[in-house]
């Protein structure tokens, strides 16, 4: 089984990534278990990269990409048990995010990434 890693290269997803843990962190006090979420949200925004960019390149079957997503989400789960024990009300929140995930999904197979649609579905996914 081969992996192959893409990391983000554009500074406001890694700003959107960070910020709402850091502000709620600050807002609500500090809790052990939001470094644990602040991990499993940083694995989860590197598989769902990972999985956008194997739609992006879907023909070309780069299923490297799609074992590294696996692997990432494997990993984001494990780590998430501990948040998700704590408060289980995080499970809601990742329930929210899948119909816009869909929508960035299917933005990214028709190669569509710059659609208005497709930004505020992603803001929404990382705010």
């Amino acid at each position: 089984m081969r992996f192959k890693f893409k990391k983000q290269n554009q500074h406001g997803a890694w700003a959107m990534v960070f910020m709402p843990p850091i502000l709620g962190m600050v807002a609500g006090g500090f809790h052990l278990s939001q470094l644990f979420f602040i991990v499993g949200w940083l694995l989860i925004f590197f598989a769902a990269d990972h999985i956008l960019y194997f739609f992006k390149r879907f023909k070309r079957k780069e299923y490297e990409v799609l074992n590294s997503s696996l692997l990432f989400t494997l990993l984001s789960l494990l780590i998430l048990i501990y948040p998700i024990v704590t408060d289980y009300r995080v499970i809601y929140f990742f329930l929210c995010m899948i119909p816009f995930g869909m929508l960035n999904a299917y933005f990214s197979y028709t190669r569509d990434e710059r659609n208005m649609i497709n930004n505020i579905a992603a803001i929404i996914i990382l705010v």
